[in-house]
C-alpha cells in the first residue's frame, strides 16, 4: 500500500526552490534558474538596464531601504535577493508564465494575511506605485500621483480642501491606515477616480504634464478595448511603449494651447506685447545684424566649459546622462551644460547647488520660456540623482531676455524659483572672476582674459531688457553675484 504524497512545495519553479528571507524577499537567482539562465537577464545583466536602474532608484527612495540586494560570503542566504514588487517585475521579464506564476503566490499570500499588495506600474517614464486591497480594488500613493505632474503632494491636499467641482464628490473623504505587505509603517492611499480627479483639474488649470497623462492614459484605454475586439496580442512592455511615444508626441501639440496660457498670458493684452517684442527684435536684426549674429551658440557653449575648466570648483560639462533613462526623444528634454555641486548662500545659508544652463542664441523670448517645461523633469532628476539642496536652471543668451518672457517665468507656479535667466557677459565674468582666484601670474591671467574677453566684452543693444534690469533679480554665490529671476 503506497504512502499517501505529500503536498509538494508552491515555491517550487521546475525543479528550483524560490528561497526567501524573513522579510519577504525573494531570491531573483533562483527564478533565473528555474526559466533557464538566459544570459541577457542574468540578474546582474538586468539590473544594469537604464529603465531599471530607474525603477530601482525610485523603489530605494520610496521604501527609504534598498530593494535589491546582492548576498556573498558568511552565513546568510546566497543570491540576489528582490522586493516583492521587483521581484514580480523581474519575473515578468523572464516569462509571461513566470510572471503568473509568482504573482498567484503572492496574491494568496495577502489575502491569507488581510494586508494589501503592492505592485509598480509605468506610465511610460512615470513610475506609480499600485496598492491592492484584499477585496481586489486598487489604491494610489497620493504623493506619487502629485509628483507624477510636477506638483508637491501638498497641491492634492490643496486640492482635496478645496471647492472645485472636481474635488466635491469626495469632501470628507478619508483613506484610512492600510497595512501593506513589506512595509513597517501603513499608509494612506488614495481611490483611482480620485487621482483622475486631480489631474482633471490640475488639466484645466493649463498643467501639461496632467493633460497628456490623462490623454495617454484614456488613448492606451481605448486601444486595449479595440485590440481585445479584434484579437489583437500585445505585450505589457509593447503597450508602454505605445503610452510613451504617445505622451512624448503630445508635448508638440499643446504648447501653444490652454495648457501653456497660464504662463504665456499673465495678463491681459499679452497677445498685442508679444506682438510688439517681436516686431523689435525683427527691428534690432535688421540695425545690428553683426551684433545680433556674432555669438554662435556651439561656439560661446564650447569656450563656457573651457573657461569653467580654469577655475576650482565650477567645471561646466555637456552631462546628460541623467535625462530620462531611455533617451529623450524632444531636443528640449535636457539643458546644454550642467556644474559640479558647489556650496552657496541661499537665504544666507551655506546649501548645495547644481546649475544647468540652457543656451540660446541672440535673446530668450516667449518660446524659450516654453521650453522650460520639457526641461522641468530633469531639474527634479539632477536634485534627486546628486542628492543636492537646489538645481537651478539658467536661460544663457548674449542679450538676455525680453521683458515678457521675463514676466512669463515671473507668473509661473511651476518655473518661478527654479529657473532664470544671466546672459553669456554675466556668465563668462563670473566664471572668469572664479579663474582669476587661481592664476596669481599677472603673465598668466592675461592670457586668460585675452582669450575668453569676446564673452565679456560685447554691447549690450539697448532697447533690450538690459543688464541693469537683469541685475534686479539676483542670488548671492559666495559673494558674486549671478542672475536669476526670483529665486526662492
Amino acid at each position: 500500500m503506497s504512502s499517501p504524497s505529500q503536498p509538494s512545495d508552491p515555491w517550487n519553479r521546475n525543479g528550483v526552490p524560490i528561497r526567501r528571507r524573513d522579510d519577504g524577499f525573494i531570491n531573483v537567482s533562483d527564478l533565473w534558474k528555474a526559466e533557464g539562465q538566459l544570459p541577457p537577464l542574468r540578474p546582474d545583466k538586468w539590473a544594469k538596464r537604464d529603465q531599471n536602474q530607474h525603477l530601482l532608484d525610485a523603489a530605494t527612495q520610496e521604501f527609504e531601504k534598498p530593494v535589491w540586494l546582492v548576498v556573498r560570503g558568511g552565513n546568510a542566504l546566497q543570491g540576489t535577493f528582490a522586493s516583492p514588487d521587483i521581484a514580480l517585475k523581474y519575473a515578468e521579464d523572464l516569462s509571461l508564465d513566470c510572471y503568473e506564476w509568482l504573482s498567484g503566490l503572492l496574491g494568496s499570500e495577502a489575502k491569507n494575511t488581510g494586508k494589501a499588495r503592492e505592485r509598480t506600474i509605468p506610465l511610460g517614464s512615470i513610475f506609480l506605485w499600485v496598492f491592492q486591497l484584499p477585496s481586489g480594488r486598487y489604491r494610489l500613493s497620493q504623493t506619487q500621483v502629485a509628483e507624477a505632474i510636477g506638483k508637491p503632494e501638498s497641491s492634492f491636499r490643496e486640492f482635496l480642501a478645496s471647492k472645485s467641482p472636481e474635488a466635491l464628490p469626495y469632501k470628507g473623504f478619508h483613506s484610512g491606515k492600510l497595512s501593506v505587505e513589506g512595509r513597517n509603517m501603513p499608509i494612506n492611499p488614495i481611490p483611482v477616480t480620485l487621482a483622475i480627479a486631480y489631474w482633471t483639474k490640475e488639466s484645466l488649470a493649463g498643467n501639461l504634464s496632467a493633460i497628456r497623462l490623462l490623454a495617454s492614459s484614456a488613448n492606451e484605454a481605448i486601444e486595449r478595448r479595440a485590440d481585445a475586439a479584434f484579437g489583437v496580442r500585445r505585450s505589457e512592455e509593447e503597450y508602454n511603449h505605445r503610452f510613451k511615444n504617445v505622451f512624448e508626441k503630445l508635448a508638440d501639440f499643446f504648447p501653444d494651447s490652454a495648457s501653456i496660457t497660464k504662463v504665456t498670458d499673465p495678463y491681459s493684452g499679452a497677445g498685442s506685447m508679444i506682438l510688439a517684442e517681436q516686431k523689435l527684435l525683427r527691428r534690432l536684426k535688421r540695425k545690428f545684424p553683426q551684433e545680433m549674429f556674432a555669438f554662435k551658440k556651439s561656439e560661446f557653449v564650447r569656450d563656457l566649459v573651457l573657461l569653467g575648466a580654469e577655475t576650482d570648483d565650477w567645471h561646466l560639462t555637456y552631462e546628460r546622462g541623467l535625462a530620462y533613462p531611455d533617451g529623450a526623444a524632444n531636443r528640449n528634454a535636457y539643458p546644454d551644460l550642467i556644474s559640479q555641486p558647489s556650496e552657496c548662500l541661499v537665504d544666507g545659508k551655506k546649501q548645495k547647488v547644481v546649475l544647468l544652463f540652457q543656451c540660446v542664441d541672440t535673446i530668450v523670448d516667449e518660446n524659450h520660456v516654453k521650453d522650460c517645461f520639457y526641461l522641468r523633469q530633469y531639474i527634479d532628476l539632477v536634485k534627486e540623482h546628486l542628492k543636492v539642496d537646489h538645481a537651478l536652471l539658467f536661460l544663457v543668451s548674449p542679450y538676455g531676455v525680453t521683458r515678457y518672457a521675463a514676466a512669463c517665468i515671473k507668473e509661473s507656479d511651476e518655473l518661478r524659483g527654479c529657473v532664470g535667466v544671466i546672459t553669456l557677459k554675466q556668465l563668462a565674468t563670473f566664471l572668469f572672476e572664479k579663474a582669476a582666484e587661481n592664476k596669481r601670474d599677472n603673465i598668466r591671467l592675461g592670457k586668460l582674459k585675452a582669450k575668453f574677453i569676446h564673452l565679456m566684452s560685447y554691447r549690450l543693444l539697448d532697447e533690450l531688457l538690459s543688464e541693469e534690469e537683469l541685475s534686479k533679480f539676483s542670488v548671492e554665490t559666495e559673494g558674486v553675484q549671478l542672475t536669476q529671476l526670483d529665486l526662492f
